[in-house]
């Protein structure tokens, strides 16, 4: 029985091993860009004290003759980093002050925020001081592949330079999980937000789609705007793309070992989502990455020593393949399962820290806003029946759902005051908390704000997941779990397409909108609630 267990074992692990192996050379990841005419191209740089590097940066990106303009937003440096990107004598500059900080935003998202609405361009380029453009075509072959491809939204991982050997062993595994376990196949055959992804040291935009999705607004609270934006982005109904970016932009991601267990913590909760997620994802790494070097220790001399050898060779020989196609670091590709622990403890740290109440802040800012992404992934199976709602129109009587947290929230009309809706379906779900954190302080105890998870059609042994995922990714505010289409089937809800409604305490129909979070939107809603009647 103990032999059975162990061949059992060993072809688990062989095949965890295989599936990066497989995905690696199934997934195409290269920029290949034409010469065509397009827009105005606007790069978006925020910068916080980067004095040392700001001027190159600029003048890295001048180099292309595609960009139009160069808008440096200075987000409350004190070292000069403004004066040193005016310093750069090129009339395509602009500088900006971002101004106060918002509360509810990340300093970073502001400042994009605010350079968004200071630039001229068609396509928007965001990025960071410490990026690079290596190559005067770069912008050019990008814009070319997010015209060719009508696509929303492009992004890309830079060329990493990697300098300690943290670095080494740890910045190279975010191509690994990418191109390991993203099927880019399914990424670009649809918007399907479950495989979103981008990188927000590279993000370009067609700004007609920027706006729609909700811009910098849908990720305000974020560490890690990459991937939400991309969710955002395709829950409004765009494309995104993610590419390689290697000999086009370059950037040195961390620093050291404490800034790399500092900067992968503080994007523990929106990388790799809610704790259902991180269990998967960590056993995926684990079982692929480590446990077949384990197996090659204590079991190689048995009969299926061949098979955790090769399981721990597979994983090895996708690093050194990745490394000769993409760059990287050939010590990292050795020492891969060493990598797979330092990048699992920077995760769960990052889990523990928020568990004991305290934030992750990056360069002195907030703390991270967690991200829905549990929600969206496990609520594949929902689907939607749209319609349309009328004002005056009373589609609800009455509701008895249980939220997240189990309690049970019990709707009935007439009410005493106002009721918010918000409410997404598997593609939308990412959007419910954006709206709620923004409606709830600006309404107080006026209205009730809930939201309400659209699970028809999923299967309901599946319900404590996706009950631990919501949790997680919206703590402050109920979510009902409508797991029979009690609210979501009356209101029309799309597929795909987040439904905001505004009933009165009879129950009818004052407002509704449909779509990804946008301020504009937000207030009025807010001011559609504050006119409503409330009994005393």
């Amino acid at each position: 029985m103990t032999e059975v267990f162990w061949w059992w074992g060993a072809g688990l692990v062989l095949l965890l091993a295989v599936v990066p192996w497989v995905m690696d050379r199934v997934n195409a990841f290269a920029v290949r860009g034409v010469a065509t005419e397009r827009g105005r191209v606007s790069v978006i740089i925020p910068a916080r004290n980067e004095v040392a590097g700001i001027a190159e940066c600029v003048r890295s990106f001048l180099e292309d003759a595609a960009v139009s303009e160069v808008v440096v937003v200075d987000d409350g440096s004190t070292d000069g980093t403004g004066a040193a990107a005016m310093a750069v004598a090129d009339e395509r500059v602009r500088v900006v002050l971002a101004g106060a900080l918002p509360e509810g935003w990340a300093g970073k998202m502001w400042a994009c925020s605010v350079g968004a609405g200071e630039a001229t361009g068609e396509i928007f380029v965001f990025t960071d001081a410490d990026v690079r453009l290596v190559s005067g075509s770069g912008i050019s072959e990008c814009a070319d592949v997010l015209e060719r491809g009508r696509l929303g939204m492009l992004s890309g991982v830079p060329e990493q330079e990697l300098g300690t050997w943290a670095e080494r062993l740890v910045v190279p595994l975010i191509l690994f999980v990418l191109k390991g376990y993203l099927p880019f196949s399914r990424m670009r055959a649809g918007t399907d937000s479950r495989f979103a992804a981008g990188c927000g040291q590279f993000l370009m935009f067609r700004r007609s789609a920027y706006l729609a999705a909700g811009g910098h607004g849908a990720a305000r609270g974020s560490f890690h705007e990459g991937i939400v934006l991309a969710r955002s982005m395709r829950a409004a109904g765009f494309s995104t793309d993610l590419v390689d970016l290697r000999g086009v932009v370059r950037c040195r991601m961390y620093e050291g070992f404490l800034g790399v267990v500092r900067g992968f913590a503080k994007n523990a909760h929106e990388g790799l989502g809610a704790p259902v997620v991180r269990w998967v994802m960590g056993g995926l790494l684990l079982g692929g990455g480590v446990l077949p070097w384990l197996g090659v220790v204590w079991r190689w001399s048995c009969e299926e020593g061949v098979l955790w050898g090769l399981a721990a060779a597979l994983g090895v020989w996708v690093r050194l393949r990745q490394v000769r196609l993409h760059g990287g670091s050939y010590l990292g590709a050795i020492f891969h399962p060493v990598g797979v622990l330092l990048l699992l403890g920077t995760q769960w740290y990052g889990l523990a820290r928020r568990r004991m109440g305290r934030a992750v802040t990056w360069r002195g800012r907030g703390p991270v806003a967690v991200a829905t992404a549990a929600a969206t992934v496990l609520c594949s199976w929902a689907a939607g029946m749209g319609s349309e709602l009328k004002s005056g129109g009373q589609p609800l009587k009455e509701w008895r759902l249980r939220d997240q947290f189990a309690k049970e929230h019990h709707g009935v009309f007439p009410g005493r005051g106002p009721v918010v809706l918000v409410v997404g379906d598997r593609k939308s779900s990412g959007q419910i908390e954006p709206w709620m954190r923004f409606i709830a302080p600006r309404v107080g105890e006026r209205a009730e704000i809930v939201g309400v998870a659209d699970l028809r059609g999923m299967p309901h042994f599946l319900e404590g997941m996706v009950r631990m995922g919501l949790r997680s990714g919206v703590p402050k505010w109920p979510v009902l779990m409508d797991l029979d289409g009690t609210i979501a089937l009356p209101l029309g809800v799309s597929s795909g397409v987040l439904r905001i409604v505004v009933l009165d305490r009879a129950g009818g129909v004052v407002m509704w909108r449909d779509g990804a979070f946008t301020e504009r939107v937000a207030e009025e809603i807010v001011g559609a609630v504050k006119k409503v009647e409330v009994r005393k």
